[in-house]
């Protein structure tokens, strides 16, 4: 079933802690545009999954 995907668990993980995301602890959240680094791209991941709503548990 999952022998098709072209990446693990373990390369999506690594490719994400590369991307700086420091803060600043003198502001609010996002506190530095660099925290909204990650989102666009879990965006079009998310996006090409094509998943419409998640089943709630």
């Amino acid at each position: 079933m999952f022998d098709n995907y072209a990446f693990t668990v373990k390369d999506r993980f690594l490719q994400y802690v590369q991307i700086d995301t420091q803060s600043n602890p003198d502001s609010t959240i996002p506190s530095t545009e660099k925290q909204k680094g990650p989102g666009p791209i879990a965006g079009k991941r998310v996006a090409g999954t094509r998943i419409i709503r998640c089943p709630s548990g």
